[in-house]
C-alpha cells in the first residue's frame, strides 16, 4: 500500500503536468524532471522493490516508517501546489529535450 500511495501521488503531479505515462519504471524515472532529493528517489525505488517481493514473491514485508510516505506525499502535494503553467511548460519541454522521438 505503501508504495501505491507514493507512486499515485507522483502520478498525479504527471497528470498536472499533461503526462500520462502507466509504465511504473518510466514514472519513476521521471522523478528526475521534479525536485526530488537523491533520498527521496532512493525511498520510491526501495518500495518499489519491497512492493515486487511482496507481491510477487510472496514476501511479508513490514513497512518500517509510515512517516517517511507521509512525507513524501506531502511533498508531492507541494510540488502540484507550486505548478503553474510556466512551470509545466518548462517541465515539458526537459522533457522532450530527454526523449529520443520529440513529443508533439
Amino acid at each position: 500500500m505503501a508504495y501505491y500511495a507514493c507512486y499515485s501521488a507522483i502520478y498525479a503531479i504527471l497528470m498536472k503536468c499533461g503526462i500520462k505515462c502507466e509504465i511504473h519504471d518510466c514514472t519513476l524515472e521521471l522523478l528526475n524532471l521534479f525536485p526530488f532529493t537523491k533520498e527521496e528517489k532512493e525511498f520510491i525505488f526501495n518500495l518499489k522493490e519491497d512492493r515486487v517481493k511482496s507481491q510477487y514473491h510472496l514476501k511479508n514485508i513490514i513497512l518500517k516508517d509510515e512517516e517517511e510516505v507521509k512525507k513524501f506525499i506531502f511533498k508531492c502535494k507541494t510540488i502540484i501546489t507550486d505548478l503553474n503553467s510556466q512551470k509545466i511548460q518548462e517541465i515539458r519541454n526537459n522533457l522532450k529535450l530527454l526523449s529520443p522521438n520529440p513529443i508533439n
